[in-house]
């Protein structure tokens, strides 16, 4: 059966023994309905005599054994004031564990044992909560894995300064907050679990990693090359400059998604674990627009399957005049479709990639009357 916490609280004050000396009970009665729920009584003078035939122990359990068969156990209970109090464990001792299923009692659980007045060392009744896991949240100092042999050590230092050290097992789950593949070391941010009766013993941790973060501009940049390692070197808006290694592992991102490179001139964002800060786990970079220059064209030359071309556009007559060249691979489209081909005196637009300014990568225009 499973009891509620307030139900457990109510018989407490129903049926309470706060000393046992000399036979003196204290005991205090509630209303009758909570009774008949928690006790099945169903009157004041029932309430009474439970009460007068019972006792009552709260505390911490601080050793346990469970009864088998026609073998005892025992219990033993300190409360808050210091008082300990052992009492036997029988096959016929209810045991309820509050606000929960599934557990037996076990040192350090918070219980409430019952006994009869005239069998005041025996249990009749335990209720037990089981306490929940101690938490410490820091930052990773040391960390040795455990092995089939061996236990682990993890340590930890939280924002205070605090430092705890947990022992790690086989059994200890050990799991990376935002899955990047990454294994737990030192400069990691950690939580450990650890359950209360074993404090200093992790059942689970949960880690992320640190990272630095530094945004600027590209002003220089090497791509890896296998075993070889790269570089880029950012300037910040405060006029700063930071030199990071680039490996074959460094993962570059265009946010844009045009398939541009990264190059010099990029606006880039460079993550690096806090455990190596000069080397670059991550480059994102937007990837500049394509240059685009309209105009009326002035000159225009196609491209073949084995020359290139080019084009020129003027903005307005007295305007700045732009070359571009053309290859076989420029697309060329005609707004409104009326067949006619680029010519001189059409009006156009020239998109270039930023990598190849003057190179037209395609061409719109619109046929001049």
């Amino acid at each position: 059966m499973q009891w509620e916490v307030g139900e457990v609280k109510s018989l407490e004050r129903l049926i309470l023994a706060t000393a046992l000396c000399a036979g003196s009970i204290l005991v205090l009665s509630l209303d009758a309905s909570a009774a008949s729920r928690i006790t099945g009584a169903t009157s004041y003078e029932q309430v009474g005599a439970l009460a007068r035939d019972t006792i009552m122990f709260r505390g911490d359990i601080t050793a346990y054994s469970a009864a088998s068969g026609s073998t005892t156990g025992t219990i033993s209970v300190e409360n808050h004031v210091g008082a300990t109090l052992q009492l036997t464990v029988t096959s016929a001792t209810v045991i309820n564990e509050v606000g929960g299923t599934g557990d037996a009692p076990a040192v350090g659980d918070r219980v409430t044992v019952q006994a009869a007045t005239s069998a005041p060392t025996v249990a009749t009744t335990i209720w037990f909560h089981v306490p929940p896991p101690i938490k410490f949240r820091g930052l990773v100092t040391a960390y040795t894995a455990a092995t089939s042999s061996t236990m682990g050590t993890v340590a930890l230092q939280n924002r205070a300064g605090a430092t705890l050290d947990f022992s790690t097992t086989l059994s200890t789950t050990i799991t990376e907050v935002g899955g990047t593949g990454a294994s737990l070391v030192a400069g990691d941010n950690a939580v450990v679990d650890a359950e209360a009766s074993a404090p200093t013993i992790a059942t689970s941790i949960k880690f992320s990693l640190v990272t630095t973060r530094v945004k600027g501009t590209v002003t220089a940049y090497t791509a890896a090359d296998g075993a070889t390692d790269g570089s880029i070197t950012l300037q910040t808006s405060l006029g700063a400059s930071d030199v990071f290694a680039t490996t074959s592992t460094t993962t570059i991102t265009e946010t844009r998604g045009s398939g541009q490179t990264l190059t010099v001139g990029e606006d880039a964002t460079v993550d690096a674990a806090a455990v190596a800060p000069t080397v670059a786990t991550s480059i994102s970079f937007k990837g500049a627009r394509d240059l685009r220059f309209s105009g009326t064209v002035t000159a225009y030359a196609a491209a073949t399957s084995t020359t290139s071309g080019s084009i020129t556009l003027q903005r307005h007559r007295h305007g700045a005049a732009e070359t571009f060249t053309t290859t076989s691979t420029t697309t060329v489209v005609q707004l409104g479709g009326t067949g006619a081909t680029l010519a001189v005196g059409d009006h156009a637009t020239v998109d270039a990639a930023p990598s190849a300014p003057t190179a037209a990568a395609s061409i719109t225009y619109l046929a001049s009357p």
